[in-house]
């Protein structure tokens, strides 16, 4: 434990454009445990300037991709 939180194991894996699926900077992040470990993971991230993706947004996106092509 660290000040009271126990550590977790995150992996992290970038997808930066224009080589992303969405021509867009994108990060997944993929943790283990329960919704504990995942909504405190994304706590973290939104409190370091994250943001959620829109409802729709990722599927629009790629719909505008895939009509580039």
């Amino acid at each position: 434990m660290v000040g009271g939180w126990r550590r977790i194991q995150v992996l992290v894996v970038p997808m930066l454009a224009p080589r992303s699926y969405t021509r867009e900077d994108v990060v997944e992040f993929q943790c283990h445990g329960g919704d504990v470990c995942v909504r405190r993971v994304l706590q973290l991230c939104l409190e370091a300037g994250a943001r959620l993706a829109q409802p729709g947004q990722l599927k629009h996106h790629s719909s505008i991709f895939l009509l580039a092509l």
